[in-house]
């Protein structure tokens, strides 16, 4: 008996045992939930992380197949620009070589035209371009 004259009967004792046992059956419910939420969880995010992965090989397998195509076309590039540069080298060469052919040939159109008028005077035949009417 209780000093402040707290008793239950054999009913209220009963009642409040149950409600006991239903209070504690809620939270192992309660608790098995939130394990199962847990486990649940744990797995998404290892699918994620799983998924994560992959996308991330991909990336950078992506990556490495766009450097390597970088490469090549760099290649391509220097080579172009060595061949553009080389063919400017010979056209350069060509133009003086051409210049100097010019300038020879000018020289002997020269004197071709002072010998020819040399001997033109001295013979009978007119040189070119003196032919009289």
């Amino acid at each position: 008996m209780c000093d402040q004259g707290w008793q239950l009967d054999g009913g209220e004792a009963d009642a409040g045992v149950e409600f006991g046992v239903a209070v504690a059956h809620r939270e192992e419910q309660g608790q098995d939930k939130l394990q199962e939420e847990k486990v649940s969880l744990e797995r998404e995010v290892q699918s994620l992380r799983r998924r994560a992965s992959t996308v991330r090989d991909g990336y950078i397998e992506e990556l490495n197949k766009v450097e390597r195509e970088a490469d090549v076309l760099r290649r391509r590039v220097t080579q172009l620009t060595n061949k553009g540069s080389q063919k400017n080298s010979m056209t350069v060469e060509l133009q003086k070589k051409v210049k100097q052919a010019d300038k020879l040939r000018r020289a002997m159109l020269n004197t071709i035209q002072a010998n020819c008028g040399g001997v033109c005077q001295n013979a009978a035949v007119p040189a070119l371009g003196q032919v009289r009417s």
